[in-house]
């Protein structure tokens, strides 16, 4: 999966967090604006204000940057926020049901009753909400955790951005011999399965030798011309100068 297409899917995942948790938003002031609010009404109401709050804020905030550590901390948290409202939600109308109730609940008015299975049904559609958004929430965790493995182990850093991934993939991709990005900030690569560190001109180790890099000088011996300021690469049989201090493999 290429960067950017992850960043479409994260974007995704955000906007439908946000969707869902607005949604529980309007029931929860839907439910104190119409109904009479009790003492077993009010605490739900104020909680579900609360989290679905955060919650839209949260997404807001982390669809446009995307960072590791910050996600999974904040996705973390709304995790457990979820749980806790689908888990007080279900306790409190999810053996219930709806079409069992009978009679009604005052208005804030005072002028009418409102129907106790539409408010039942309310309840149970701010429940189904906040389960989904638990998952959601825990799949984006796995997801995310996964990526992390497959980026660190790709030779990415934290706070790489969306283009310099995307542009260190095309690199790797045309086996580039060394990669260079913008700012002249070098990446760490891989020789072997093991990292090499940043900046530090870095040759593959394996048994394969090559014979060196000569030219005929005309005297039956063979000599190497080196550029001021290169090094030279021996790979595959073909000889090239890179920079020195490249990074390559």
């Amino acid at each position: 999966m290429g960067w950017i297409r992850f960043s479409k899917i994260r974007f995704a995942v955000f906007a439908l967090c946000f969707l869902t948790s607005a949604a529980v938003l309007g029931l929860a002031a839907y439910q104190a604006s119409v109904f009479m609010v009790n003492k077993y009404d009010k605490p739900w109401i104020i909680t579900a204000l609360v989290i679905s709050i955060i919650s839209i804020l949260t997404c807001a905030g982390l669809a446009f940057r995307y960072s590791f550590k910050t996600h999974i901390g904040f996705i973390g948290l709304l995790a457990i926020l979820w749980l806790a409202l689908a888990s007080y939600t279900t306790d409190r109308i999810g053996y219930v049901q709806c079409e069992s109730l009978v009679g009604a609940r005052p208005t804030v008015n005072g002028r009418g009753n409102g129907s106790n299975v539409a408010w039942c049904r309310e309840l149970k559609a701010a429940m189904g909400l906040s389960w989904f958004n638990f998952g959601l929430c825990l799949i984006a965790i796995v997801a995310w955790l996964r990526l992390q493995e497959f980026e660190e182990h790709q030779g990415f850093r934290e706070g790489d951005s969306e283009s310099d991934r995307e542009e260190f993939r095309a690199a790797e991709t045309a086996e580039a011999a060394f990669t260079e990005f913008p700012g002249g900030r070098r990446r760490r690569l891989y020789a072997n399965g093991v990292p090499v560190v940043t900046g530090q001109p870095t040759l593959m180790t394996g048994t394969t030798t090559y014979p060196a890099a000569t030219v005929p000088n005309g005297t039956g011996q063979q000599v190497v011309y080196q550029q001021p300021g290169h090094s030279i690469v021996i790979q595959n049989g073909q000889i090239r100068q890179v920079p020195a201090g490249a990074s390559f493999v």
